[in-house]
């Protein structure tokens, strides 16, 4: 018994002595911090229901900037965090100096644009960039116009009978529709369909959305821990797999090739079999199915939700919703249907989901993890290889000396004149520099084809019970 007591204190010693030298971090390096309460409430806080993870590190931003000071250190569990308040810090980040900060902080088996180092990052990230240019885009818009019609259809014929209706449901199976055949060259009207496969890993993703969500802190904060997680394999895992399997099956029994992203994967394939997984660009299976899932989940959950948000709020500010109204029928009468021209023209479009991106981004905030120490310019402090810097996104978007009444819905701070007059690094909702999203144009003009598609046909007015 008094073995088992001296054997169980002494590991308490020695846990409270690790992490004592490492949450020391930041006071050796003489930088202002936030102190962790406890571990267990450093996890746990970004879960509950009345606080997320963008606010808590808004109110910290806050409290550090009107301080004086441009980034302060944090604490996920043992692994020491930088968050940048200062915009020419988040430049020199993600742009001037990228080349120490090449990683994510993601284990190395993670192999799919958000996890890839440098040495894959760019023989990778220009490979499937082919699938986002300009012409290939330009393609995209006769299935898109098929879409289209399936979801005023769906509208004439359901959401109209019923009067209120959850507009991001409605979006999600919409922003679904587009990529499974833009990208993937599948036919299936989520608006419809709820029997086939991908309808199932959409459902999956909404149902473990905090559950992947609690998979990515964790990966983060205990890289050993996520790894040890990796022997459970989700259903939406074994879907894809499925999914991927019988589409590459059908493609080369079929010759089929519809230049989507699944033949450019096919292409990286082919180009080097031999090596595939093993230090090129050539992915394996298990790898094409983690690009699928990222541009599948990526592109509906952050189309769908931006759609969303930007038609709540015209449905809450009726003057904002006539005006854009008027210039989407001014120029599909001009254009005599959506085209890329038409939309590039909506300059007031473009504001209005600027300013969705900026009150709802997709991710609160960024991540790089530092691959070799980094002096800081005109600073004292050097950092070390595997500190995480953070970029608040959310917290940088809510900023009241950046856009006075944050809170408030104005497409107006995105005029020539207003965006012209802010620092360039003040909107991030696609992140910036090296790393930037490459579906950010796709996810852009998704966006405003779906309000073009709604507004010419609808007017939106919030429920009785919409808050």
């Amino acid at each position: 018994m008094f073995l088992e007591l001296l054997v169980g204190l002494s590991v308490i010693i020695v846990v409270f002595i690790y992490y004592y030298f490492n949450l020391n971090y930041w006071k050796k390096r003489h930088t202002t911090y936030v102190s962790p309460l406890c571990l267990l409430k450093n996890l746990c806080v970004p879960y509950t229901d009345e606080i997320d993870f963008g606010t808590i590190t808004q109110e910290m931003y806050l409290q550090k900037k009107r301080s004086g000071h441009k980034y302060f250190g944090a604490f996920a569990f043992r692994v020491p965090i930088l968050i940048v308040i200062d915009l020419n810090v988040c430049k020199q980040i993600l742009s001037k100096d990228f080349n120490y900060f090449t990683a994510r902080g993601l284990p190395v088996g993670y192999r799919h644009l958000f996890a890839l180092e440098s040495e894959l990052l760019g023989n990778m990230r220009t490979s499937l960039i082919k699938t986002f240019t300009s012409e290939k885009i330009k393609d995209m818009f006769q299935p898109m116009w098929k879409c289209a019609k399936q979801l005023t259809d769906h509208i004439n014929k359901v959401v109209l009978k019923e009067g209120d209706f959850e507009v991001k449901y409605l979006m999600s199976r919409f922003a679904a529709t587009i990529i499974t055949t833009c990208f993937f060259g599948l036919e299936i009207n989520f608006m419809e369909e709820q029997g086939d496969d991908l309808f199932r890993v959409r459902q999956l993703i909404f149902k473990q959305k905090r559950w992947l969500f609690f998979r990515l802190v964790t990966l983060l904060r205990l890289p050993e821990s996520a790894k040890a997680m990796e022997s459970i394999k989700p259903k939406i895992l074994v879907i894809l797999r499925k999914v991927m399997r019988e589409t590459l099956e059908y493609r080369k029994i079929h010759k089929v090739v519809k230049n989507d992203i699944v033949d450019i994967l096919v292409k990286m394939r082919r180009n080097n079999p031999s090596q595939a997984g093993q230090g090129n660009t050539a992915p394996t299976l298990e790898e094409m199915m983690a690009h699928a899932f990222l541009f599948y989940a990526a592109g509906f959950q952050a189309s769908g939700s931006t759609t969303s948000y930007c038609l709540y709020e015209l449905a809450r500010n009726s003057s904002i919703q006539e005006k854009l109204r008027q210039e989407i029928d001014e120029l599909l009468t001009k254009y005599g249907k959506i085209t890329n021209q038409a939309l590039q023209k909506m300059a007031y479009m473009e504001q209005v989901v600027h300013e969705t991106l900026r009150m709802y981004a997709p991710l609160p905030f960024l991540t790089r993890a530092c691959t070799k120490r980094y002096p800081f310019p005109n600073s004292d402090l050097v950092i070390d290889k595997g500190v995480l810097v953070n970029i608040p996104i959310y917290a940088i978007h809510h900023d009241p000396d950046i856009y006075p009444d944050p809170y408030k819905f104005d497409p107006d701070r995105f005029s020539e004149e207003n965006s012209r007059e802010r620092h360039q690094y003040a909107f991030l909702p696609f992140g910036s520099g090296h790393r930037m999203c490459i579906g950010m144009k796709f996810g852009l003009l998704q966006v405003k084809f779906a309000l073009a598609t709604i507004l010419s046909n609808y007017q939106l007015s919030p429920a009785p019970d919409t808050p």
